[in-house]
Parts: C-alpha cells; sequence; structure tokens
C-alpha cells in the first residue's frame, strides 16, 4: 500500500470576495474517495465596535460613522440595548471566564 502525504495542508486561494472550489480526494490501494465543497470567500475584515450611554426619555436618534472602505456585502450591524452599564458586565464576565487562560 503506498500512502503520499500532502505537501501543503493551507493554501490562500484567493483575495477576492466570492466563492471556491474544494477538492479533496483520498486513495489507499484499490479505494478512492473525493469530496467537492464551494466555500465562501470573504474579504478581510476585522470586528469594529462602539458604544453609547446616557438617560433616555421619549425617543433618541443615534448617527453612524461607517469606517471607509466598508464591504457592505458582509457587513453585519448589532445593536444592544441594557438598561444599566453593569448589564453588559455579565456578559463579558461569562467570556473572560470561558477564555483559555480565564
Amino acid at each position: 500500500m503506498k500512502t503520499t502525504k500532502p505537501t501543503r495542508l493551507c493554501h490562500r486561494v484567493s483575495r477576492r470576495p466570492g466563492a471556491a472550489q474544494l477538492t479533496m480526494k483520498a486513495e489507499a490501494g484499490h479505494l478512492r474517495d473525493a469530496m467537492q465543497l464551494t466555500i465562501p470567500v470573504l474579504p478581510i475584515g476585522y470586528p469594529v465596535s462602539t458604544s453609547r450611554s446616557g438617560e433616555v426619555t421619549g425617543s433618541v436618534r443615534e448617527a453612524l460613522d461607517l469606517p471607509a472602505g466598508l464591504a457592505q456585502q458582509t457587513a453585519q450591524l448589532r445593536v444592544t440595548l441594557a438598561p444599566t452599564l453593569f448589564s453588559n458586565l455579565l456578559g463579558v464576565m461569562e467570556d473572560l471566564a470561558n477564555y483559555p487562560y480565564g
């Protein structure tokens, strides 16, 4: 039985957003198998967060400054409202506790 190891396990496919075809093949003697997937290629990005605080009576309008060069096809917006500042601390404390060295 002859086996070969892949020479590269990590490969940059494309820098342009779109889709990429991923093909995997395995052979062992007379046994063979293959699989082909189409995976999304997303633009390089990073999360941006901002917060506001204050007292609200009635309605409030907030403006958002979007980063230059924003890839609109993959952008997401999440708005979280909390009655107090301490409401958000519970989620942060849970994240810290679950962190690998937490």
